[in-house]
């Protein structure tokens, strides 16, 4: 119901205030094709536990960031969309390696009470347009998240986000991932921690080959 309220509001507010490209401010898209083509990247990394770590974009960009944030916290259903389709072409472009592996498409999880509280996990929003796009089999329900941590933009260095983060996930009880492949969907990552402590919990419960692909290098 308070979905469906949340719904009708946004509704509202695009009749009050028209949509605007948060890159050029242009009429009509949250993100034209245009501003998307020009933002920076993409970029690869890596972590322990992860094969390769890829960033479609940089968060540096002033209009990606406000789209980020409108992501999390206002109209995540309108702008997971575009993301989900903007990761999945910059994968298949650059990452022809990885898609060969048929890895299962994952979304890092959200823990219960912020799920409720925002009615949308946008990792998984976006997770579920890429594995579309690229015919790869969505797998959500794999990976749980055991407590609320601080959102990790919020932690002070490297040192705290990886104290926050560490044993803040694991698998849903009759999961299997054995052998399997998997890519890790999130929007942003700035040191890796958050998706190397899923894909840690992934090797450790028998996981094969782990990458990771996000939106956005922070």
């Amino acid at each position: 119901m308070l979905i469906k309220i949340i719904h009708k509001l946004e509704e509202y507010l695009t009749w009050l205030f028209p949509v605007k490209c948060f890159g050029c401010a242009g009429p009509g898209e949250y993100y034209c094709q245009k501003c998307l083509s020009e933002l920076s990247g993409p970029f690869t990394g890596r972590a322990e536990f992860i094969s390769i770590i890829f960033f479609a974009s940089d968060y540096a960009d002033s209009g990606l960031k406000s789209a980020v944030k409108a992501l999390k916290y206002r109209s995540g259903w309108k702008i997971a969309p575009i993301f989900g389709g903007f990761l999945a072409s910059n994968l298949k472009s650059s990452m022809g390696q990885v898609l060969k592996e048929k890895p299962r498409v994952m979304p890092v999880p959200m823990a219960k009470s912020r799920l409720k509280e925002r009615g949308f996990n946008h990792a998984e929003l976006i997770a579920r347009v890429v594995s579309a796009e690229l015919s790869l089999t969505f797998d959500p329900g794999i990976l749980v998240k055991l407590k609320n941590t601080l959102p990790q933009a919020e932690c002070a260095d490297r040192r705290e986000r990886l104290e926050n983060i560490i044993g803040s996930f694991g698998l849903n009880p009759g999961s299997d991932v054995r052998g399997k492949n998997i890519l890790l969907i999130d929007d942003v990552s700035t040191t890796g921690a958050t998706l190397n402590e899923a894909a840690r919990v992934l090797r450790e419960a028998g996981a094969n080959k782990i990458f990771a692909a996000v939106v956005a290098r922070g």
